[in-house]
């Protein structure tokens, strides 16, 4: 699945212009292509959320991809920060993850300045995707791949976005203040994230159109 996230430039009011089956009707009629829709919202009460949430576009292949009137899905003050376009992977997700609710952290950031596109996508998935496949409590794990050809007009805001779910915030936190997760997984995240780029909000998830 390929998908496009539009990080929300932070605001004082809800970012998003629709909900619910209207919410979805207006997501079909802007993006023709579209397999999945997504709004994410912060919750409440987090220390200097650097964005207001998150419109995720879900497309079937590379082709389907369009950015489209991404403004007419949002209210009127709100704008994009930036969007990351690439492939989804899913590197873990428990059966409980599909018949519950949840809330997800999310985690935008850089790749380790000197590091390939390639050599950084490659450790991403196939060192760091295990560790972190055992974070504390996580019912699912992703990883948003900035596609190639994204890099041929310069370099994007954020090579990648991690997306880690949890049954609640509490277990969120619990689980970011781990040892296996400062530790095991930071550690290993030196070698191929710029530390000072990451960017962490959690977040709950409507999904309009199930990708």
């Amino acid at each position: 699945m390929y998908k496009i996230s539009v990080l929300l430039k932070a605001t004082d009011q809800p970012p998003f212009r629709y909900q619910g089956e209207e919410a979805a009707a207006e997501a079909r009629t802007r993006f023709p292509t579209l397999s999945g829709y997504v709004q994410t919202s912060p919750l409440a009460d987090q220390p200097e959320v650097p964005f207001a949430g998150a419109l995720e576009l879900y497309f079937a292949s590379v082709e389907a991809l369009s950015i489209g009137d991404v403004d007419a899905l949002l209210t009127d003050g709100t704008t994009a920060a930036c969007a990351v376009t690439g492939a989804e992977r899913v590197v873990m997700c428990k059966p409980e993850f599909r018949v519950r609710d949840s809330i997800k952290g999310v985690y935008p950031f850089r790749r380790k300045p000197g590091l390939s596109v390639e050599a950084f996508q490659h450790y991403w998935w196939h060192t760091h995707g295990p560790i972190a496949a055992q974070t504390q409590a996580a019912l699912a794990y992703t990883q948003l791949h900035v596609l190639p050809g994204c890099y041929e007009t310069g370099e994007p805001v954020f090579d990648g976005i991690t997306e880690i779910y949890w049954p609640d915030r509490a277990a969120a936190e619990r689980a970011v203040a781990s040892r296996q997760m400062i530790d095991n997984q930071g550690a290993d995240a030196a070698n191929f994230v710029d530390l000072q780029s990451v960017v962490l909000f959690y977040a709950e998830e409507d999904i309009l159109i199930a990708p």
